[in-house]
């Protein structure tokens, strides 16, 4: 273990205070360090430690811990730990853009509440929430609990996007999470779904030779029209609630348009690889649109080997299907925007992270979309849908949260509302 300065807050009797905890990760270290080196991997840790600790120091916060790639502080203000989080974000970004080759990809989390102050620092449940809400994030993002948010909402020119009541590990009661849309913090969708009995995969074989016949013999759907001009271009789709009507995906490559006629949705995630969206209407879930091209054979968060998803959306089935800590339900046909594809249920193995040791935060990694991960938890339920565009899969990835799928009838009433969705997007 390699610890930095630590700054407990007294050195006589323990006493109970209110103060606001961050804790920081570096998401993929043990992955570079294997892929990289030793020496590689201690100056990529030298520089996230730096970037970190000067964040700190300039929010008046004081560090409590550092444990391998860990990083723990607390704040005597909310506003002051979640600027500093910013900051670090920002800075770890600014770092990798110069040293491409060792990249610091860093997740943020925060909570405040009271905790018993001792010599070693503090100890409690306000801080042991704070670590798993770090778990929780991804490379890039501050993720805050509702806590934090209702303190400091009013005090600092920050956004908060809804990210669900959400169940951490070892913590009794669902948590409100929210992540923080402040400039230099990119939002990468986070999902959490009730466990599910699974679905056998083994028929997939014959289903895909099957959903093949169907699409060769089909009449060739409708192309998708041009773009639209400029000047006759909806707004563009932006991080934070949609009102009613019409957005232009234009960042997102292939850039698409979609009509929203539901309340309550919101975008959390807005780039050329990656759109993720959010329903925080009952029942509330999320719909990730990226474009995958491989999925992880580890479950675990060092990440490790990936397995090439193919050319079409057949092939990505095809390729889940092979990945042990899943089990993929029977295709079918679907068509999106005017463009055919195929969508199945996939089921999160409930085991998936039992290999993992100390290296498992919970989450599985299932997808490397761009330079960010999209994960699940085991016993989740998502339903993959894939849809090809101009030789470009599409992938889109629907899932609900814990609280509202307590049964699979609400699980497929999100399923509805995502669908309502789907159908009026066009490409």
């Amino acid at each position: 273990m390699s610890e930095g300065p630590s700054q407990p807050a007294s050195s006589g009797s323990s006493s109970t205070a209110y103060r606001c905890f961050l804790f920081a990760d570096l998401r993929g270290y043990t992955a570079f360090v294997e892929r990289a080196g030793n020496a590689a991997g201690a100056a990529l840790l030298e520089d996230y430690l730096s970037v970190t600790r000067a964040a700190v120091a300039q929010h008046q916060g004081a560090e409590i811990k550092t444990e391998g790639d860990g990083f723990y502080a607390v704040f005597p203000s909310a506003s002051g730990a979640i600027l500093c989080g910013l900051d670090i974000v920002r800075g770890a970004a600014e770092v990798s853009a110069d040293r491409p080759e060792r990249p610091i990809r860093v997740g943020v989390g925060i909570n405040a509440g009271e905790a018993v102050e001792t010599p070693e620092g503090f100890v409690g449940s306000a801080v042991n929430v704070a670590a798993r809400v770090c778990a929780t994030a991804s490379a890039g993002e501050v993720l805050v609990t509702g806590t934090v948010r209702g303190i400091a909402q009013a005090s600092i020119p920050v956004g908060f996007a809804s990210r669900g009541r959400r169940r951490l590990k070892g913590v009794a009661d669902p948590v409100d999470l929210f992540a923080v849309t402040g400039e230099g913090a990119p939002l990468v969708p986070r999902r959490r779904l009730r466990p599910w009995l699974l679905v056998t995969g083994g028929v997939l074989a014959a289903s895909v030779l099957a959903v093949a016949a169907v699409l060769i013999l089909r009449p060739q759907a409708p192309q998708a029209s041009d773009s639209p001009s400029p000047s006759s271009r909806p707004p563009s789709l932006e991080i934070g609630s949609l009102d009613i009507g019409s957005y232009w995906a234009d960042q997102f490559q292939p850039p698409f348009e979609l009509l929203i006629s539901d309340p309550g949705w919101s975008v959390y995630r807005s780039g050329p690889e990656y759109v993720g969206l959010y329903n925080d209407s009952q029942p509330q879930g999320h719909v990730d649109i990226g474009r995958v091209e491989s999925v992880y054979l580890n479950a675990c968060a060092a990440g490790g080997e990936t397995l090439q998803t193919g050319s079409t959306p057949l092939e990505l089935l095809s390729a889940l299907e092979t990945v042990d800590y899943m089990s993929v339900g029977t295709p079918e046909t679907i068509a999106i925007g005017g463009h055919s594809g195929v969508s199945a249920n996939v089921d999160i193995s409930e085991g998936a992270l039992a290999a993992c040791g100390s290296f498992g935060s919970g989450e599985v990694n299932v997808f490397p979309v761009g330079s960010e991960t999209w994960r699940a938890h085991p016993g989740e339920r998502v339903r993959i849908q894939a849809v090809d565009v101009g030789g470009i899969t599409v992938t889109l990835m629907l899932s609900a949260e814990a609280a509202a799928a307590s049964s699979v009838s609400e699980l497929e009433r999100f399923f509805e509302v995502a669908d309502r969705l789907l159908d009026q997007m066009s490409f």
